[in-house]
């Protein structure tokens, strides 16, 4: 999983080098109430092909709860509508390495 999230990395920042927009970010705070965690923390990632309304996002991170550490990997697409103020519309799914999954949508 390692290799093949190196190799998206990679990509992404080939394809940025041509007038593209990849945005790199952390994420800190609280993990899913319904996990019981005590804590998550991990990567945002946006890539966004030029002059288009549609970004790609992964945003993996760890969750620690209970003594367990869970990598939760969400891939969604991410629709922008409107130029001064931006109501965005993401729909994708994540899996976990506890063999959970699931949609994503917001």
């Amino acid at each position: 999983q390692m290799k093949a999230f190196i190799r998206a990395v990679v990509l992404l920042i080939s394809d940025c080098l041509f007038a593209q927009e990849l945005s790199f970010g952390r994420v800190v705070g609280a993990g899913p109430l319904n996990e019981r965690s005590l804590f998550s923390f991990g990567t945002a990632v946006e890539y966004i092909p030029m002059q288009s309304i549609l970004s790609l996002n992964l945003d993996p991170f760890v969750v620690i709860s209970n003594g367990e550490v869970i990598l939760t990997t969400p891939l969604y697409l991410k629709f922008k509508i409107g130029k001064k103020v931006r109501f965005c519309l993401s729909l994708g799914g994540f899996i976990r390495t506890n063999a959970k999954y699931g949609w994503l949508g917001g």
